[in-house]
């Protein structure tokens, strides 16, 4: 059993990504209505997928899904420059949303990559002991 515990601040990176991952949804609906279409609400049911089972992960203490929250982040921010366009479809709360998701998922991963987080994650990992019975 791993009796290393979840560090504040990944349970607070952790509650911010939960957060901004609602607000995707949310965001991902209205831009639904704006913007028919299948493929991109395909893709953006997809995308709200994999970041759910990278927080899940995350919050388990898995290095990888740590960095590869980086990947998804860096990913992510070219789409900001699609906020002017949500605006112009008179849907400036979409655009909002869309601005405070991104924001929630930087601070977020600022809290997983200092302070007491950064070793939770790159501790090495006890092995489970294992119960010898006695004849």
């Amino acid at each position: 059993m791993n009796d290393i515990k979840l560090p504040n601040r990944v349970r607070q990176a952790v509650l911010l990504l939960w957060i901004a991952w609602g607000i995707s949804a949310v965001a991902l609906l209205i831009n639904c209505f704006l913007f028919p279409g299948v493929r991109g609400a395909i893709f953006g049911i997809v995308a709200l997928g994999l970041q759910a089972l990278v927080i899940l992960f995350v919050g388990k203490g898995s290095n990888a899904a740590r960095i590869f929250l980086i990947v998804l982040l860096v990913i992510a921010l070219p789409g900001l420059m699609l906020i002017s366009r949500v605006v112009e479809a008179k849907s400036s709360f979409s655009a909002v949303m869309t601005f405070v998701g991104v924001s929630l998922r930087v601070i977020a991963t600022y809290l997983l990559f200092t302070g007491e987080s950064r070793p939770w994650f790159t501790r090495q990992r006890p092995q489970e002991e294992q119960v010898t019975r006695e004849p």
